[in-house]
This record gives C-alpha cells, sequence and structure tokens, in this order.
C-alpha cells in the first residue's frame, strides 16, 4: 500500500509540474502550421520543404535561453 501511495504522488507531482511549466511565460500563443497532404516535408536532408512555412510559425528561442 505504501508503495502505491509513493507512486501516486510521483505521478500527480510530475503532471502538477509539467502543468505549470506549459503556461510559461504566460499569455505566450504559439501558431501551428498544416501542411497540405501533398506538401508534407519528407526526412531527405532537403530544408527547401520548410521554405513553405511562413516567418510568422516561426519560433522564437531568446526566452527560453536568458538566463533569469
Amino acid at each position: 500500500m505504501k508503495e502505491r501511495s509513493i507512486r501516486v504522488f510521483c505521478a500527480v507531482f510530475f503532471i502538477g509540474v509539467v502543468s505549470a511549466a506549459a503556461h510559461v511565460p504566460e499569455g505566450t500563443v504559439y501558431k501551428v502550421y498544416q501542411f497540405t497532404d501533398d506538401r508534407v516535408p519528407q526526412m531527405d536532408g532537403d530544408a527547401r520543404d520548410w521554405d513553405q512555412v511562413p516567418i510568422e510559425y516561426s519560433f522564437n528561442f531568446r526566452y527560453h535561453t536568458e538566463v533569469k
């Protein structure tokens, strides 16, 4: 019974930490681009497949690299 309680506590703790971190930075909305079926990028090393994605869908990593 004790082992089960520890597992439940760890699961609840992990879910709480992940869900709290998922909302950082607060108020930020990320766009998602959907490829059409005939233009899905292939795993062939050709980066030109990604030229069809508009610039406003790019992700800014600056927030994740700043030292706080």
